[in-house]
């Protein structure tokens, strides 16, 4: 008996990425447990999909990477790349009678600002998962011009896009919208009057993301942090507070490991230099998922003091990985981390943060049992409520009901 074809729509879907493409390279897999799948995604992921052994119940559909995709991709213009893409496969769909869909799912982009015409086809469809709409916290850190007036401008364009009718149909005439919280739930349905249902986005695989059974052990205290090395992920906090680390509290077999490209790249390595700190802070760079997954198992405590993060995947692997983590009580982490895993540090001003996140680090390294009593708490949460399986039951949840 041949399964039911759905159509999955994701700009962004990588196998070997994380943020969005990431998520929806897991829905994609979800979804072919269950359905035969048309995906409609960018060609420029290609070369990684075919790497992939999906299975014979997907066929993909692969929308060409044009100079202006690139262009607006480089000028932070998402809204009008999704359009471009959007109308483009849109009108693939029309054009060619590819047989009747149970639904079509919308995954990425992600962001709650982003629409399209793609309802255009008649097909009823699910939306998400949507986030997005965290305010960046004022007075914590020195972020450049240049990144004050994009956020500024990013405030004053989702503000204004709700306003647009197109946005607000493409809302309301999707059958049911996966968010990632209650508070943009509500947000939404006091715009639209949608139908929606939450769903946290963010989900690794415990079999993938998994402690070491090996682990050397070094004499050193590894702290991991791994992200993009610009403002809004806390990097200055936490060189800030590993100096105080080392210098006051005389930690002096503590060693930070940086997985991640950025912006304030150089910013570190100046800091590095200034404090002759080459012996004690490696930056790593970009790291694929087997690199990375290595880093996660060999360090001791996970630090990511992040100030805007709908989601929080690398936290999720982190902690899928055994790591007690050090982060903020904002947006994702203060749905993912509680007190049995690690330690949420509030948001009121960059001092507060850094002696905060110096006394966190401090209690962990002085505890090994502690850190491993953290570490085993965290994969588990992980295992129980933020699985692939997890996400799966809540989408069969969703099926039944269209």
């Amino acid at each position: 008996m041949s399964k039911a074809k759905v159509l999955l729509i994701a700009w962004d879907l990588n196998p070997l990425r994380g943020s969005e493409a990431g998520v929806a390279h897991s829905y994609l897999r979800i979804y072919l447990k269950h359905f035969s799948v048309d995906v409609y995604t960018y060609d420029s992921h290609k070369s990684n999909i075919m790497k992939y052994n999906y299975g014979k119940n997907v066929t993909f559909h692969f929308i060409k990477y044009t100079y202006w995709d690139r262009l607006c991709w480089r000028l932070r213009l998402e809204l009008v790349g999704n359009w471009l893409f959007s109308r483009r496969a849109r009108i693939d769909i029309m054009n060619n009678n590819r047989g009747e869909y149970r639904f079509m799912h919308i995954v990425t982009p992600a962001g709650y600002y982003a629409f399209s015409r793609i309802h255009k086809t008649d097909i009823r469809y699910i939306l998400g998962p949507i986030n997005g709409g965290l305010k960046t916290p004022g007075n914590i850190v020195r972020i450049s011009p240049r990144d004050w007036i994009s956020d500024r401008i990013r405030d004053v364009t989702y503000k204004t896009i709700t306003f647009f009718p197109g946005w607000r149909n493409y809302y309301k005439k999707a059958r049911i919208i996966i968010v990632s919280d209650n508070m943009l739930l509500i947000k939404l349905q006091s715009i639209t009057q949608m139908n929606g249902t939450v769903i946290f986005d963010t989900m690794v695989e415990p079999s993938l993301f998994r402690p070491s059974n090996n682990k050397k052990r070094t004499g050193d205290i590894v702290l991991l942090f791994s992200g993009r090395l610009v403002p809004m992920k806390g990097i200055g906090l936490l060189l800030n507070a590993f100096k105080e680390c080392i210098e006051n509290l005389q930690m002096h077999n503590l060693k930070l490991r940086i997985a991640g490209t950025g912006s304030l790249k150089s910013f570190v390595e100046k800091f590095i230099s200034d404090n002759c700190y080459q012996d004690r802070i490696q930056i790593l760079g970009y790291l694929d998922r087997e690199s990375l997954i290595k880093e996660y198992q060999s360090a001791d405590i996970f630090c990511l003091p992040t100030l805007r993060e709908p989601g929080g995947t690398a936290i999720l692997e982190a902690m899928s990985c055994g790591l007690p983590v050090v982060t903020s009580d904002y947006g994702g982490p203060t749905v993912t981390v509680t007190e049995r895993c690690g330690f949420k540090i509030p948001i009121q001003s960059g001092d507060q943060y850094i002696k905060d996140m110096v006394k966190a680090i401090h209690i962990l390294y002085m505890d090994s049992g502690l850190r491993l009593e953290m570490g085993r708490n965290a994969r588990e949460r992980v295992v129980h409520e933020f699985s692939l399986e997890n996400v799966e039951r809540e989408l069969i949840k969703i099926w039944s009901n269209l």
